[in-house]
């Protein structure tokens, strides 16, 4: 469709009536946070003629033309919220029976009340045109245009005549497809405008969260790489740790030095140096400065993009997403390059995933190389020694070294471990700047830092004395990662005193990784009540280590139902993994942590977690919650004049998804056959297999198409099919049979995958 406001002015008699509805509209304009209500605008009864709706048009157009022209921000936010509540009672009076349409009715509403939040910090405050925010809210309001075009539409063709009372499947499927595409056109456009608007009230930068909360509310529908929807919820989560929107910033008056070296590098427009890399043992605080850089930065509107490696989730331990991820970031951050970003993400086909060079050169390197300004603009990339795969980590460098060169103004900030792939590709480059080794030094100024660190988050505690903080400071050796650690740890721990006296009688280490191995010791250590607490912290080690995606506390509930100590490990282990709601994600703080845990028993003293072991204990754990949770029908859909409706028919899925599922039961569907691929194949869990794949396999595939996820069944089976056949075959002829019955299914699956994504209950016929 094309833009209604692109080039074109009102007329000048439309103008004037489209003013004189604006002053009357502003009267009602402090109401635009309240819940929408036809009597507050005056709507009653349906439209009697179209006047009424091309009048709302022309007020828009007029108000939307008028956007840039403005010299502060409050008066264009007033009359957008008084006519967007006029704009969605409208086209709710059109749709006021078609749930198709609520949702993004509910969206536009929820919108409009945080516009009347921000009118309200605005108001009584001295702004001046922001033009980032005035181009956001001009953009926020086409597409709203567009919105009120469309749902129109009916109406207008009612009124000549045309309109023709005939639904066929068709035309109902080609509509919810429209509907959920402006959706997202208006959530990614709010996104922008708050995220614009958050900077412009200068409010702190965690607002900019608010954007994330979007994204976890629509992430049923649509997936950070767009193949499908959110395999289990974490979307929002794994992008605020693609942004390091969690990780702490450097405190006040700490890591002075190094952060003015990076400040110098930054602003010198002379150097080739386009890359600076900081490099040092895990544990000495690179994440921190990173994340502080990246704000400050983001604060001065000189940040393109961020992403921050981490362990915790698939997305952010590849670099498959990275370059949408970045692209995204860089959208947001440099407004001017919103359309052009947009249309490269639009245009992304799913084959692109598999070239990072195609995909940074078309959703990165060529928006930045078209962008026009005069100070340097910065990508943040922390911690890739993160990044699992070795030849990705290669990849990644490689291609930023071969295209940088074409973007002077771009300048990035990478730092990771110095580990050799990464030091073979960077220390031979002209263009990049190693700072060394140098955060670990205590003799410097980190051993200040620290007890500035230690102080702050000690001090307020009666329970700890000066000589015990001083005792930490000297402990960490200049390790930022120890000291935290132990400050989490101390502050949440309900053993105060029993954590204080380890740490005073054991003899702290000098070398890196046996310092935190020692700490890490402590920390498990007293997490161990009773002789029959070990299995069971062993047991949840195992979940948290090695699951595809941070898991929540019921959710290792459902995993472990003989465990009652769950949350009390939790919450002792607070030094080392989050600690929040049942049904938020753990995540392990450092990835120092995990890969102590995955080490072997003599450096672990007993507390390693066997992955192959751990798969397969998951994976039968998976089974067993899916035996008993799926069945027929577990929507309750089915109707009798409709016994197989097409997926898109079914009115509130996701609603009804979250409302017969469970956080486990989502996890379990989507990875019991990636645990089995990584398990040794006990018999036990062959056993459970076996059976899940002759009793409860159509009710998976089902459930799996609901959710959108039959390429993640097709996925799955095909990593247990190789799985077993390098592991089972040859065996024995009885194997050779059981093969057969993983091949039959995986042959289902691709065979019948365009049916089984438009209707789950086809399943069963297709079965037939």
């Amino acid at each position: 469709m094309e833009n209604p406001t692109s080039g074109e002015e009102t007329p000048s008699g439309s103008s004037m009536i489209a003013r004189i509805a604006l002053s009357d509209l502003m009267r009602v304009s402090d109401d635009a946070a309240a819940p929408l209500s036809p009597k507050l605008i005056g709507l009653d009864e349906p439209f009697e003629s179209y006047e009424e709706v091309s009048e709302i048009e022309e007020q828009f157009l007029s108000t939307v033309s008028k956007i840039s022209e403005a010299t502060e921000l409050l008066s264009p936010l007033e009359a957008a919220c008084a006519l967007l509540i006029k704009v969605i009672q409208t086209a709710r009076n059109v749709h006021n029976n078609q749930v198709a349409w609520a949702d993004l009715f509910e969206d536009l509403s929820s919108q409009v009340s945080q516009m009347g939040g921000y009118r309200d910090e605005l108001r009584g405050k001295p702004t001046v045109a922001d033009k980032r925010s005035l181009k956001a809210l001009e953009q926020y309001l086409r597409v709203t245009t567009e919105i009120l075009d469309q749902a129109t539409k009916p109406y207008f063709n009612m009124q000549s005549g045309i309109w023709e009372n005939i639904k066929r499947a068709s035309t109902v499927q080609k509509e919810k497809e429209e509907i959920a595409r402006y959706r997202q056109r208006v959530s990614n456009a709010w996104q922008f405008y708050s995220a614009s608007m958050t900077r412009a009230l200068s409010l702190k930068l965690d607002r900019i969260e608010n954007r994330f909360d979007d994204y976890e509310r629509v992430s049923n529908t649509t997936a950070l790489s767009g193949h499908g929807k959110d395999t289990y919820g974490v979307v929002g989560s794994n992008l605020r740790l693609a942004y390091g929107e969690k990780v702490d910033v450097c405190e006040k008056g700490t890591r002075t030095q190094v952060l003015e070296a990076i400040r110098r590098w930054a602003v010198d427009i002379d150097t080739p140096e386009q890359i600076f890399w900081l490099n040092d043992a895990g544990g000495t605080g690179k994440s921190t400065i990173a994340a502080t850089m990246a704000k400050e930065w983001q604060l001065e509107d000189h940040l393109a993009g961020r992403f921050f490696f981490s362990p915790n989730a698939r997305v952010t331990e590849r670099t498959e997403e990275f370059c949408l991820a970045i692209a995204e970031d860089i959208r947001f951050n440099q407004y001017t390059l919103w359309d052009k970003i947009d249309q490269a993400i639009q245009k992304k086909s799913p084959e692109h995933r598999f070239h990072f060079d195609i995909q940074l050169q078309q959703l990165v390197i060529e928006p930045l190389q078209s962008l026009q300004t005069t100070h340097p603009i910065y990508l943040v990339i922390d911690a890739l020694d993160n990044c699992a795969d070795r030849e990705q980590r290669e990849v990644l460098l490689e291609t930023f070294i071969r295209h940088l060169p074409s973007i002077r103004h771009l300048k990035v900030l990478l730092t990771s471990r110095p580990l050799q792939d990464i030091s073979n590709v960077l220390k031979g480059s002209s263009l990049v700047y190693d700072l060394g080794n140098h955060l670990l030094d205590s003799g410097s100024m980190v051993g200040s830092d620290i007890a500035l660190y230690v102080n702050r988050e000690l001090g307020g505690t009666p329970k700890i004395t000066s000589d015990q903080r001083e005792m930490i400071v000297t402990r960490s050796g200049g390790l930022f990662l120890y000291a935290s650690t132990v400050c989490r740890m101390l502050k949440k721990s309900h053993r105060l005193s029993e954590v204080l006296k380890y740490l005073s009688v054991v003899e702290a280490p000098q070398d890196v990784e046996a310092k935190m191995d020692e700490l890490y010791l402590s920390v498990l250590k007293q997490a161990i009540v009773d002789d029959t607490a070990g299995q069971l912290l062993m047991d949840l080690l195992s979940i948290i280590t090695v699951t595809f995606e941070p898991v929540s506390i019921n959710t290792i509930g459902a995993f472990l139902p003989d465990n009652d100590q769950i949350d009390n490990f939790v919450q002792d282990l607070s030094g080392v993994l989050t600690a929040g709601e049942p049904d938020r994600p753990i995540k392990v703080l450092h990835p120092t942590f995990r890969e102590f845990l995955l080490s072997n028993p003599q450096r672990t003293k007993g507390f390693s977690v066997n992955p192959s072991e751990a798969h397969a204990r998951i994976a039968i754990a998976c089974i067993n919650i899916l035996e008993k949770a799926l069945r027929y029908d577990i929507l309750h859909v089915e109707g009798p004049d409709n016994p197989f409706p097409h997926n898109f028919t079914v009115e509130g899925l996701e609603k009804l998804i979250v409302k017969h599922t469970t956080g486990a039961i989502l996890y379990a569907s989507n990875y019991w056959a990636h645990h089995v691929a990584e398990s040794d194949l006990p018999d036990e869990l062959w056993s459970k297999v076996l059976s899940f794949l002759s009793e409860k396999f159509l009710n998976w595939v089902e459930l799996m198409s609901w959710r959108g996820g039959i390429l993640t069944c097709i996925d799955g089976l095909s990593r247990v099919r190789l799985k077993a056949k390098n592991e089972l075959l040859g065996n024995s002829n009885s194997l050779k049979h059981d093969l057969l019955v993983i091949q039959h299914a995986h042959q289902f699956l691709v065979r019948h995958q365009a049916l089984l994504r438009e209707s789950a209950l086809q399943a069963y016929f297709m079965a037939l």
